[in-house]
């Protein structure tokens, strides 16, 4: 075994000493580990989603997939008014599920519609209606067309404007081979600016997110790690361990039997651990201009004192038994500074 793009920690090699046959991936339908039901479309793993609106006011569709239900996308204009999620590219699914969380200004009958161009649309819910209630509320309807595109068209509401504070939706992914693997290593719990000192050693799992056969190469295979579980800092021995149990990978003499390989990656390019919290960091300013303007002036002593912002100046000395001064800082720049890099 040997790892593959090695400085990103992004993929592993597997060469075998016979030729693999058959569906390497393990997701012939049926999959071998089965489905499990994904949000997909505010799904970090998947990564690329992004959201648009016919229109908003004030609060973008983004806020109906922040996975928050104190934001919300928000429209003024007359239905039909359209909000919808690009999964990606090279990111289609067949949702068959979604659920909305809505409050005031609730959203009436509605569309559910897929795409992958944004130009032909097919229906996967027609003239639905949604509940005049605060809360969640979910819809399950058959759909077996793998869309990049959702979009949820509104075509009433209840009242003056339209507000939707959460959008969840949902497909039944195939889990492949990806799930008989278990990757595992040691990583710095931190490492030391600008020293590169490491920390202390922790056992990391490293999680695959889909196998694929190695181009023109029958006798390999390659794994591919989700993006944010990259071995980028690992420390000696990085052990890939099959399970056929859980998995269905063949070659020409047989069923593929469990192993257990370790290997030590080359050419490891550190970088910031994106799993581990918290990040410490060191906020300065620099460059920066403060300005003091003054609110109220109380006249200690005798002498003239400022009653306009123009005489108040850091060249004459002032005294005063109470001053209300408004401090701003003006053209400041913020540095950060990593001390553990550990979540950037």
């Amino acid at each position: 075994m040997s790892s593959f793009t090695k400085a990103e920690g992004a993929k592993i090699v597997i060469k075998f000493t016979e030729n693999l046959i058959g569906d390497v991936t393990g997701k012939e339908d049926p999959p071998v580990g089965g489905y499990v039901e994904t949000e997909i479309a505010q799904n970090s793993e998947i990564g690329g989603q992004t959201y648009d609106a016919s229109s908003y006011t004030s609060y973008p569709s983004d806020n109906a997939f922040d996975g928050t239900t104190s934001t919300y996308w928000r429209t003024f204009s007359a239905p039909p008014q359209w909000i919808q999620v690009d999964l990606g590219e090279g990111n289609a699914y067949a949702a068959n599920k979604f659920r909305w969380y809505v409050s005031s200004y609730r959203p009436n009958a509605f569309n559910l519609k897929g795409s992958n161009d944004l130009i032909a649309w097919s229906d996967a819910l027609v003239d639905d209606n949604s509940p005049n209630s605060t809360g969640w509320h979910e819809w399950e309807f058959a759909n077996t067309t793998e869309y990049r595109y959702y979009r949820w068209e509104i075509t009433s509401k209840y009242s003056s404007y339209i507000y939707v504070y959460e959008i969840d939706l949902y497909a039944d992914l195939a889990v492949g081979n990806e799930g008989a693997f278990t990757v595992t290593g040691q990583e710095p719990l931190y490492i030391q600016y600008p020293s590169e000192e490491l920390g202390e050693l922790v056992d990391s799992d490293i999680q695959i997110d889909r196998v694929e056969a190695y181009p023109s190469t029958p006798s390999q295979m390659i794994l591919h790690t989700k993006p944010l579980n990259r071995f980028h800092n690992t420390e000696g021995l990085l052990t890939v361990t099959y399970d056929k149990n859980l998995g269905n990978l063949q070659g020409i003499g047989g069923i593929v039997d469990n192993f257990s390989v370790a290997c030590t990656p080359l050419d490891i390019v550190r970088v910031p651990n994106p799993s581990v919290e918290p990040e410490n960091i060191n906020i300065a300013l620099s460059s920066y201009t403060i300005a003091c303007t003054p609110i109220t002036d109380v006249l200690v002593g005798d002498g003239d004192y400022p009653t306009e912002d123009a005489r108040f100046n850091d060249t004459t000395i002032y005294q005063w038994e109470a001053e209300n001064v408004n401090v701003s800082l003006t053209d400041y720049v913020i540095d950060l500074i990593h001390i553990d890099d550990l979540n950037p």
